[in-house]
């Protein structure tokens, strides 16, 4: 990421001025990590704001400053505190979270196939008759056109 990038993205609150009808600030683009519905797809915008502007993704209010992140992973990346301590946790935190969600992702597959495949075994494989008179277990016979048999009645 080269020096533009890390300015727009730095935790700071300034609009540059009257750049700001010009230039990205890093409060401009603070929109676009905002976790708020109504700056969701907008402020893409990063050195020249005349684009969203253009595409109308623009935020018009320039001082706006919403709180940014990602909903739903506020155990793993929520800052805190500014301890040498915590800083290298958020830091691991941060990188791991993607692998978290990839194994997370992996689980819920293989629990979605493994649980497919015991349906397919628990309908497919049916109870036993048993004959009350007798108590003896009876199979389930094949049908005649599997094993190739022809079945007449007889009577006796």
């Amino acid at each position: 990421m080269n020096f533009w990038g890390h300015f727009i993205h730095a935790n700071v609150k300034t609009n540059l001025g009257p750049l700001k009808y010009i230039l990205v600030s890093p409060q401009y683009h603070r929109c676009h990590h905002s976790v708020m519905p109504e700056h969701l797809n907008l402020n893409y915008g990063e050195r020249l704001i005349i684009w969203d502007f253009l595409f109308g993704t623009m935020v018009k209010d320039f001082n706006c400053y919403p709180p940014t992140g990602v909903n739903g992973i506020e155990r793993w990346v929520v800052e805190s505190d500014s301890t040498m301590r915590a800083l290298i946790t958020y830091w691991f935190k941060q990188t791991f979270y993607p692998f978290y969600k990839i194994g997370q992702s992996i689980g819920q597959e293989v629990a979605g196939v493994i649980g497919s495949a015991k349906e397919k075994t628990t309908s497919r494989a049916a109870p036993p008759a048993q004959d009350a008179a007798v108590g003896v277990v009876l199979s389930t016979p094949a049908p005649a056109a599997q094993i190739g048999v022809a079945i007449t009645e007889t009577s006796v």
